[in-house]
């Protein structure tokens, strides 16, 4: 399943969100996208919630910036898939 849902992502990077839907960075400020309603979810879930997109959408940039700079920047590099093992322990 999370090879599928890899290829699917990878294939449809750039695409739009369908009509009325947002995508969890959008939804870190909007309270409703779709199927999701966070404004019908207690103040402490909301709260969860975004704190758990905040925390992927940061990890996906560090390892955006190690995968881009491994040859131009391997220090950086480095330093960024460190940081990574840290927040995958």
């Amino acid at each position: 399943m999370i090879d599928a849902l890899a290829t699917v992502h990878e294939l449809t990077v750039g695409w739009p969100q369908g009509p009325g839907f947002a995508s969890a960075r959008q939804l870190l400020d909007l309270d409703r996208g779709g199927d999701v309603r966070l404004d019908a979810m207690p103040p402490e879930a909301v709260r969860a919630v975004r704190a758990a997109w905040q925390q992927t959408l940061a990890t996906a940039g560090v390892a955006w910036e190690a995968a881009t700079c491994g040859v131009p920047e391997p220090e950086y590099a480095a330093r960024r898939l460190a940081e990574l093992s840290v927040r995958s322990n």
